[in-house]
C-alpha cells in the first residue's frame, strides 16, 4: 500500500472508533479520511494537528462503556 493509501487507511480507523465503531458506514468514513489527507497536503503543517491514536482510544474505550451500561440498565428494566 502506497503512503496516501496508508494515511487514509488510518484516518478511516479512527474516525470510525471515535464514532463508536459503527457498522456499515465504511464508504462514509474511506471519504472523509481522504478529504482530511487532501486537506493535510494543502496546508503544510496540517498534518500537526491530527488526533493521537491514544486519544483516539480513549474516547473509543468511552462509548464503548457508555454503551454497555446503557444495555445493562436496559435489561434490568425488563
Amino acid at each position: 500500500m502506497d503512503g496516501r493509501k496508508q494515511r487514509i487507511s488510518e484516518k478511516a480507523y479512527y474516525n470510525w472508533e471515535l464514532e463508536g465503531r459503527p457498522s456499515g458506514r465504511e464508504q462514509d468514513h474511506w471519504l472523509k479520511a481522504e478529504s482530511e489527507v487532501a486537506q493535510d497536503k494543502a496546508e503544510p503543517g496540517a498534518a500537526q494537528h491530527q488526533t493521537s491514536p491514544v486519544s483516539v482510544a480513549k474516547a473509543a474505550k468511552k462509548t464503548t462503556k457508555k454503551k454497555t451500561t446503557k444495555r445493562a440498565v436496559k435489561k434490568r428494566a425488563k
